[in-house]
């Protein structure tokens, strides 16, 4: 499916029609919508509980790949001064591997058993995913995902849910509430003005040309390399505590950031560098919890019935903030200079307090389990 827009892309390219090159654009937005709503949910479903983070945060160590790669192609010593030609074609080798290793993913267990009551399929499946044949593991594992039909009410919500149950039900309400505040809590922080216009504030800030450049690429690394570490963090830590902690650091280093690129008005290349020190900083704190938690403790929180429409929403509010936020920067910007940054470290403390008091922890608990806190 993804194959359609990036040729329409091409053609666009050859012919010089814009309108082409939007409608692919458009279409692109679509898939990936998809790819972070599909992805993340079936990558919880398939996990065993104890390394379900673990497994989950291999998407935004993609995503942080994915940045560096944008960083390094998307510079002209890189690919020349018209890269776009070779950028719409390196996605096609991703693509090719993606859909040559598609045969080897199974469907998830939980969806063969809850959905489609195939208990011989949903084992063999298990038995493939955990490569064990001892059956009392997976027969408590099979029997923790089947008590999600042995709730009058969730037995109901699996073959009944609709949107609006999202917010009209209890159990379904306040998670999904939750969900929506995380995302928003991702985004508000401002982490794309960084990604997205990081060689523009460096040049402000007092480092422009190849310190710039370098301060870039250093960020993509930082992020890619965090990610990693998250990853194993998160089942130690727990979801709450990275969750929390990492807003604390981003927020601290986004005030630092801020004064440093507020009376920095000569552009002095030292104060320019404690700039960029501060915007690492950040990107770490930010990779450890806040980047990648968000797409899979959504899933956590919702049982197989509900948890395709509740991520589809949060995801929504996340690429609606992700956009709101590229958007509206460089006019806010451009009228308010510095301060534009204020906006975000007020979103930051508004959301850390509601996170403080309303996000629960995950880690090592089945998803029924979470779904009955809220019963």
């Amino acid at each position: 499916m993804i194959v359609i827009p990036f040729a329409i892309m091409v053609v666009a390219f050859f012919s010089g029609v814009t309108l082409l090159f939007i409608i692919a654009r458009f279409l692109l937005g679509i898939i990936s919508g998809i790819f972070s709503c599909a992805v993340p949910i079936y990558l919880a479903e398939i996990s065993p509980t104890g390394l379900r983070g673990a497994v989950c945060s291999w998407y935004t160590v993609m995503y942080a790949f994915g940045v560096i790669a944008a960083i390094a192609c998307g510079h002209p010593d890189t690919l020349g001064d018209d890269p776009w030609i070779i950028m719409m074609m390196l996605p096609i080798a991703p693509i090719v591997v993606q859909m040559i290793l598609m045969r080897w993913c199974p469907i998830s267990p939980r969806f063969l058993l809850i959905k489609q009551s195939k208990y011989d399929a949903a084992l063999k499946v298990l038995k493939w995913l955990r490569h064990t044949e001892v059956m009392d593991p997976l027969e408590k594992e099979l029997e923790e995902i089947s008590t999600e039909l042995e709730d009058y009410f969730l037995y109901r919500a699996v073959r009944y849910v609709q949107w609006n149950q999202l917010f009209k039900m209890r159990y379904m309400r306040k998670p999904m509430l939750i969900s929506i505040m995380i995302m928003c809590a991702q985004q508000l922080c401002g982490i794309n003005v960084f990604l997205l216009y990081s060689s523009a504030i460096f040049e402000e800030a007092g480092l422009p040309g190849f310190y710039g450049d370098l301060s870039t690429v250093i960020l993509g690394i930082v992020f890619f390399v965090t990610s990693i570490i998250s990853m194993f963090l998160i089942e130690i830590a727990g979801r709450r505590m990275l969750m929390l902690y990492g807003y604390v650091g981003s927020f601290i280093f986004s005030v630092g950031h801020y004064l440093t690129y507020l009376y920095n008005s000569t552009r002095h290349e030292c104060i320019g560098a404690v700039t960029a020190l501060f915007m690492w900083f950040y990107i770490i704190h930010y990779a450890l919890g806040p980047s990648s938690i968000p797409w899979f403790i959504v899933s956590e929180m919702f049982n197989q019935s509900s948890r395709p429409k509740a991520m589809a929403v949060a995801a929504c509010c996340n690429w609606f903030l992700n956009s709101l936020v590229a958007i509206t920067f460089w006019p806010i910007n451009t009228n308010i200079q510095a301060h534009v940054f204020l906006i975000y470290l007020f979103c930051q403390m508004v959301l850390f307090i509601l996170l403080l008091k309303y996000l629960p922890e995950t880690m090592n608990k089945s998803i029924t389990e979470v779904t009955k806190l809220y019963m």
